[in-house]
């Protein structure tokens, strides 16, 4: 599969070890809504699913597959607004 490299983003995010996990993500998410608002719903959407961390490494594994080709069959299709 290959990236629409439109999509490639460069972040640098310090999570706050005095936050809970919660209230870093939502930190997160509004970082990255003020580089890339349409990156940003896309996390949002599908970043949920891989949480809560499972123990399993299997399970681990399988849920962060599926993370990975969700998104990129979004970021492969053509962007909102675009020409392209």
């Amino acid at each position: 599969m290959t990236v629409n490299r439109e999509w490639v983003l460069h972040v640098t995010f310090d999570f706050d070890p005095a936050l809970s996990a919660t209230q870093n993500i939502e930190k997160f998410y509004k970082h990255i809504e003020s580089l890339d608002s349409d990156f940003a719903v896309l996390l949002k959407a599908n970043l949920p699913a891989l949480l809560p961390v499972s123990e399993s490494p299997t399970q681990k594994t399988s849920v962060r597959q599926h993370f990975n080709e969700t998104v990129l069959k979004v970021l492969d299709g053509p962007r909102a607004g675009s020409t392209k």
